[in-house]
């Protein structure tokens, strides 16, 4: 149940990560300074813009991801290998 309850958590923050990927503030075909001004402003605490954003929600989305992964067969740990099915 808990390893469950870890993939979910990490669909629910890769939502907004996706989002924030999505949000284009930049282009790599025109200069620099061209693209800096398409540049938002910062929209969470001030201080962090939708790259900033999707860096910190992917992260924590990959962690819960691999949390519930590592936590699928922990009801296993009292079984004897014997009674484990591989293939």
């Amino acid at each position: 149940m808990l390893a469950w309850l870890y993939l979910l958590v990490s669909l629910v923050i890769w939502i907004p990560a996706l989002l924030a990927y999505f949000a284009h503030n930049s282009d790599s075909e025109v200069s620099p300074s061209s693209s800096r001004a398409l540049n938002a402003p910062c929209v969470m605490l001030g201080v962090f813009d939708y790259h900033d954003i999707w860096h910190i929600t992917s992260a924590f989305g990959l962690g819960f991801f691999f949390i519930g992964l590592l936590t699928l067969d922990d009801d296993q740990c009292n079984t004897l290998s014997e009674k484990l099915h591989v293939f």
